[in-house]
């Protein structure tokens, strides 16, 4: 199975769209950053998997520190939550584990999240059908090393009181238990 990154096809729906888990306080082994969601969807013309493959980028370093694999059920429209699970076939970190639980606490369960992820996969895999499609010819395309985060450029530190300086396309999620 051959997963591509969405923002090859799409660079500007995955940069209005991207999802950025920020973590404000420490969170066990989980420090302090912001963790851009970069996703990947399946490039085999015959495959009809209904699975992004999330990869995790550390904004602060730009280092991979996970990969969720994360599938819905395309029988029950709307499936929430969707199963979300640590990619056994790709690297992971010391801190995969605690970006997966803070992953299905604030996405796997989030209508509009996963909507928007069937949404993508849908046009992902619509120019993946069609060799006629204009944007066809960009899957055959080498990709480069590290491509361009689709994230806003944010201070990894807890933001001052005031307006947030993210841009509404991108939630803030981390915050401790018992704090508002």
């Amino acid at each position: 199975m051959t997963m591509l990154p969405f923002n090859l096809l799409f660079p500007d729906v995955a940069k209005d769209e991207a999802r950025a888990l920020l973590v404000k306080w420490p969170q066990g082994d989980l420090p302090v950053d912001t963790y851009v969601l970069v996703e990947h969807f399946c490039a085999e013309p015959s495959c009809d998997c209904w699975r992004a493959a999330l990869g995790v980028i550390r904004a602060s370093t730009r280092e991979h520190v996970a990969t969720l694999s994360c599938t819905f059920d395309p029988a029950v429209p709307d499936t929430v939550p969707a199963r979300a699970e640590l990619d056994a076939r790709n690297p992971q970190s010391t801190i995969s584990q605690p970006l997966l639980e803070l992953f299905r606490e604030s996405c796997a369960d989030d209508p509009a999240y996963v909507a928007r992820l069937e949404r993508h996969y849908t046009m992902f895999r619509k120019v993946v059908a069609d060799p006629a499609h204009p944007l066809h010819a960009r899957l055959r395309e080498p990709t480069p090393s590290k491509p361009p985060l689709p994230a806003p450029t944010v201070s990894p530190s807890p933001a001052p009181a005031g307006p947030s300086r993210i841009p509404p396309a991108y939630r803030q999620w981390g915050t401790p238990r018992g704090k508002p």
